[in-house]
This record gives structure tokens, sequence and C-alpha cells, in this order.
């Protein structure tokens, strides 16, 4: 299936390729054709490196059973990183051949309220502010706090942040929702567990979209912290 995927997507950047090349194009459409196919180019560079690593890991497991022992260690020691590096590629290429969102190069504004659970919900709107204001950081972007309104113990009880920079929407795009989390809380000595609810808005410029899958570094924190409670 996705041999006939990347067949039709090498078409499409031969295609786009004489399109460029042709010169008789608006600025409008010389943006667009540029950027798909810089993104064809990307998915077809991706493949001959996993068509390397995949020959590459061949040559390491035809070594390795060959009769010389110091060529053989070698290639043993090579093909881990090399069946890790295959699998990370496969992942790679998956991603990339699925049909762009025309949203996803759009910039956003995240808006953060803290819901049920007083000023410990307040606490946990504060750390996800700082998440994703380190996130979105991390990746390259650029953050611009709008609106902030805090509560005492660094929580807050609700922000707009702007966030800007390339494919923004796309890595955003399912973090609205209600966010929850079980844990000790910060405003307690007793050292009882309390459920804290958190809501976010997302809206990208012109849309928006109310989703629940949470980022895999919080959704992780969150597990933890449930199974955490679990075996008290």
């Amino acid at each position: 299936m996705l041999e006939k995927e990347l067949a039709s997507i090498k078409r499409e950047a031969a295609e786009l390729e004489a399109r460029l090349a042709s010169g008789d194009l608006t600025p409008a459409e010389l943006q667009t054709f540029s950027k798909r196919h810089a993104a064809c180019n990307e998915i077809l560079e991706t493949a001959d490196e996993l068509k390397n690593a995949q020959s590459s890991a061949e040559e390491a497991r035809q070594m390795i059973s060959g009769e010389d022992r110091e060529l053989s260690e070698l290639a043993e020691a090579e093909l881990p990183a090399l069946e890790s590096k295959i699998s990370d590629l496969q992942k790679k290429l998956q991603l990339l051949v699925i049909p762009p969102d025309p949203d996803d190069n759009k910039n956003i504004y995240l808006e953060l309220r803290a819901g049920a659970g007083g000023e410990e919900s307040a606490l946990f709107a504060g750390e996800l502010m700082r998440m994703y204001t380190h996130f979105a950081q991390n990746m390259g972007f650029k953050t611009e706090v709008r609106d902030v309104s805090s509560s005492g113990l660094k929580g807050i009880k609700s922000a707009v942040i702007y966030i800007s920079g390339r494919n923004v929407y796309s890595w955003f795009r399912y973090e609205g929702g209600v966010h929850r989390v079980q844990r000790v809380p910060e405003t307690e000595a007793s050292g009882l567990g309390e459920f804290t609810l958190h809501g976010t808005h997302l809206c990208p410029l012109g849309i928006y979209l109310f989703q629940d899958l949470l980022l895999p570094l919080l959704r992780e924190f969150v597990l933890r912290e449930e199974r955490y409670w679990e075996e008290q």
C-alpha cells in the first residue's frame, strides 16, 4: 500500500517541479506549489533513507552469519542501531504520507482555564501553562502571553497564549478539552489525593476545535499519578 502512495507522490513531485519551472504562476500559486513540492521531497528523501537503512541492516545480518569473526562482532554491535533507525523512519514515513490538513500551518491562541478544584486546580493550570510554553519554545515556536489572571501559590485562573511558527496548529490541534490530574495537593499537608480539572480552548486563526487528546508527556504524567494512587 505504501509503495503505491510513494509512486503517486513521486509523480506529483515531478508535476510540481514542472509547474514551478514554467514560470507562469501567480505569487499565491508559487507559494502553494513550493510548499507541497518541499513536502513531497521530504517524503521521498525519508523513503530513500529508509531503504538505505534496510539494505545496511540486511548486510549486517549477512556479516553476522559469516565466517569472519571480527566483522561478525562489528555487525552485531551495529545492527540494533540500524533496526532502531528503521523503526523510527517507518513511523516518520507513515506520518508524512498522511494528506496534510490545510490548517496545519496556522498560528494559534491557546486559552487555559482552571476548573473544579479551587486553588489546586489553579496550580495545575499554571503548571500546564508552563509546560505548553516550554514545549512551544523547545519546538522553536514563538510564544506571547496575551492575557493572564493569576491566583496565589503560582497558580492561574485563566490565560491566553499566542503561539506562532511553522506547523504550530498540527502540534496542538488535539489539546482542547478537559484535562484531569490526581495527586497529593500542593495546598494540603495531609497527603490526601485530590482530583482537579482544567479546560483548554484552542483557537487557530478563524477555527474553533474542542478535543480531549493530551500530549504524550501530559498523558504519561496523568497515568503515572493514577497508578500511584491505585497502589496506595
